[in-house]
């Protein structure tokens, strides 16, 4: 029994040991942490992608309906401007001032179309560095629960069926043995009209050594 179980614990022991080893388990992590994160970068990009195409649409129209109002406005001026010249005799003086309030139109309509452009780009470009940002951060927070979850079940104790079961053998054969021993010390102290047992030295004075007849008792026992 004591072969038995040394044998059990030793090889308990070795799969132990062999379970400890986890960097098998931390480089297949490092696989599994970087598909991870390749499948959350390629939804931040198509969530940046479907933002700009969405974004990008939406200015264009304003832009669209911007231009439409700016020609409402300036058409009739221009058109009148270009009707005098092409329709009634002017003065070289008269004619000159008429050219370069056409120009002056045509240059503050372009103005107001580029001012347009410039708010428009600066609010795509700012809800896109904000979409941008939040992505990152989210992207960020992932990253680190992913890895502590990981690492908490890399951390726990591999515990696989088969060392329960030896474990429960373990625990099961020393019961046995104990009992065995038990057993035979009560029945080698009656025999030997022992009162008291002592499982260790605990005394100076002399007391009888019953080992040796409990160790045969256990023997014959069998």
């Amino acid at each position: 029994s004591r072969v038995k179980l040394r044998q059990m614990e030793q090889a308990l022991a070795a799969e132990e040991v062999a379970a400890a080893d986890n960097s098998a388990l931390m480089k297949a992590a490092q696989l599994e942490f970087e598909s991870a994160m390749k499948i959350r970068q390629n939804q931040d990009k198509a969530a940046l992608e479907t933002k700009q195409t969405q974004l990008g649409d939406q200015l264009n129209e304003e832009r669209r309906l911007f231009i439409e109002k700016l020609e409402a406005e300036y058409r009739p001026l221009l058109f009148n401007i270009d009707l005098k010249l092409k329709t009634v005799q002017h003065s070289p003086t008269d004619a000159q001032a008429l050219q370069q309030e056409k120009t002056r139109l045509e240059a503050q309509r372009q103005e107001k179309l580029k001012g347009k452009e410039d708010e428009l780009g600066a609010r795509f470009q700012k809800a896109m560095d904000a979409l941008a940002q939040d992505l990152a951060g989210q992207t960020d927070s992932y990253a680190k629960k992913w890895m502590d979850d990981r690492m908490q079940e890399l951390q726990k104790p591999v515990v696989s069926p088969e060392q329960e079961k030896q474990r429960q053998e373990i625990v099961d054969l020393s019961s046995r043995m104990i009992q065995e021993v038990r057993a035979a010390v009560n029945k080698v102290a009656g025999q030997e009209k022992i009162d008291i047992v002592w499982l260790k030295q605990a005394v100076r004075k002399p007391v009888k050594d019953i080992t040796d007849a409990v160790a045969r008792e256990i023997t014959n026992g069998k």
